[in-house]
């Protein structure tokens, strides 16, 4: 999906941001793998704590079998939420700027959210809230932050001047075909890898 939202975006840019929106993809690739490796999983799947966060695994310290299969997989869904937010700052954003926002994000702003739906004794499972592939944990809380850095950081002088609309035409139409075939696919192993199991035409939760 990394990759999916990677072409999409460098071929809906113009030319000139084209290697910079690859870069913020690669930055926060990285940069949300290593925070969600030592805080964001203890955060969101560590023993609860009141029902608002996660006390343990930090570094994935205690994780033991299925867990390690179980981080691998959510962190695949955590990148996706902080992934949404980078085509709404392209050629407004910097990479330090970004990255830095990627940590704080996968970290605390959809660890926390995430505790609460899929955590053990999240609070909202207590009102019998059940989020099945992340509407609310992972496109809620990723077009939230979207949203209001949107609003934060304005839209690109010229965006909206019908006089430019050919200025910010997409540059690389195949590349966003690419990147949507990439997303289609990896979006059954989004949805339908939520089930760790499937049996005789019933399935179970394993979150």
């Amino acid at each position: 999906m990394q990759l999916g939202f990677a072409f999409l975006e460098a071929g809906s840019v113009r030319f000139r941001n084209l290697t910079g929106t690859l870069a913020l993809n690669f930055a926060d690739w990285v940069t949300s793998s290593i925070a969600f490796y030592l805080v964001g999983y203890a955060f969101a799947f560590g023993a609860d704590k009141g029902g608002f966060i996660g006390s343990c695994f930090f570094a994935l310290r205690g994780v033991t079998g299925q867990r390690y299969t179980q981080f691998l997989f959510q962190y695949g869904i955590a990148s996706v939420c902080t992934t949404i937010v980078s085509g709404c700052v392209i050629a407004r954003m910097s990479i330090p700027g970004y990255m830095i926002y990627s940590v704080l994000h996968i970290s605390w702003v959809y660890a926390i959210p995430a505790h609460w739906v899929w955590g053990p004794n999240g609070w909202l499972t207590t009102f019998g809230f059940y989020d099945f592939a992340g509407t609310s944990t992972v496109h809620l809380v990723g077009g939230t932050a979207g949203l209001v850095l949107t609003y934060i950081l304005k839209p690109r002088p010229g965006r909206f001047d019908e006089e430019r609309a050919a200025d910010f035409a997409p540059t690389n139409v195949p590349f966003v075909v690419l990147g949507s075939m990439l997303l289609w696919f990896c979006w059954y192993g989004f949805n339908v890898g939520s089930l760790f199991t499937y049996e005789a035409g019933t399935a179970t939760n394993n979150y």
